[in-house]
């Protein structure tokens, strides 16, 4: 019986040298006979449960994934994971989860997320303005606002209402202009109940009634309650005058001035007298007529 099992192994062990002769000769069979040996591998679990025997083998590592902290046993997952994740999802699981303001400002306690946001409000302090304009010379502290600024220079208004087709120079000049056409007015007082569509209006007129004027001017020390006021009244210590007309060449330092004089050019003359009817290029122009029929001393 003996000798009957060990005459069929080595008829098998001929066979299995037979068949590797073959298909070392035909290369169709060797691929085919690669991929049988791989079924076979797979198809054999392990060996042993003992640990003992595995010593040697490595688990692979678990992959975290950075945007939910979701770990996964398998690196082969982190990519149809990924997948989960579109742009919008991630904003949303981003607001759920606050970064830490950890950066704290050493003169006024404000805390941020970011260094280089700390480092960006620290200029409020020390007065630093590293950014400065090549037309005219003015410095700000955000490389931002500078963009902004140079735009008054430039006429870029990339900002363009789908109603009415005006233009603006900022994103947020635009939606208050687009409040203009919806009526919304989110800003209200609570002492005279006016109401305002932008937040900078609303904050110019709460003075008005405070009587505050927190922006002083360097060099006349004159108190202004806007800070609009205090840079058109700095253009008088300056002798800018940053806004000319296209078809002269005259310039002035207000933009409302320069729109009134192109009142010369096109012979027009918006302002009238609802007295008399006279009518005038200039606002100014109008008020002194008008102290004529309240019997004022007209000051030429």
């Amino acid at each position: 019986m003996a000798a009957v099992k060990e005459e069929d192994s080595t008829r098998h062990d001929q066979d299995q040298n037979k068949n590797v002769k073959d298909v070392n000769r035909d290369p169709d069979l060797m691929d085919h006979y690669t991929v049988e040996m791989k079924a076979e591998n797979q198809d054999v679990g392990p060996r042993s449960s003992d640990p003992q025997t595995h010593r040697g083998a490595k688990r692979p590592k678990r992959q975290q994934h950075q945007q939910c902290d979701k770990t996964l046993p398998k690196p082969s997952q982190l990519n149809p994971h990924r997948s989960v994740h579109t742009a919008e999802e991630v904003k949303l699981h981003k607001c759920a989860h606050p970064r830490k303001k950890t950066y704290i400002c050493n003169e006024c306690g404000k805390t941020f997320a970011k260094t280089d946001h700390l480092k960006k409000h620290q200029l409020i302090h020390t007065g630093e303005k590293p950014y400065s304009c090549d037309t005219c010379g003015a410095a700000f502290a955000r490389k931002g606002v500078l963009k902004i600024h140079q735009r008054l220079h430039t006429g870029e208004k990339p900002y363009g209402c789908d109603q009415c087709g005006a233009t603006f120079t900022t994103l947020s000049h635009l939606k208050v202009h687009q409040r203009v056409h919806s009526g919304e007015r989110p800003y209200s007082c609570d002492l005279c109940e006016k109401s305002f569509s932008g937040l900078r209006d609303f904050k110019d007129h709460r003075r008005v009634h405070t009587g505050e004027k927190p922006f002083p001017c360097e060099q006349c020390e004159k108190m202004f309650s806007r800070c609009f006021s205090l840079k058109r009244h700095q253009l008088i210590h300056s002798g800018e005058k940053p806004y000319s007309c296209g078809t002269c060449g005259a310039r002035f330092t207000r933009p409302s001035t320069l729109k009134e004089h192109q009142h010369v050019h096109a012979g027009r003359k918006p302002y009238w007298c609802s007295q008399c009817g006279k009518t005038f290029t200039y606002q100014s122009s109008l008020k002194q007529h008008q102290r004529v029929h309240v019997g004022e001393t007209v000051q030429l």
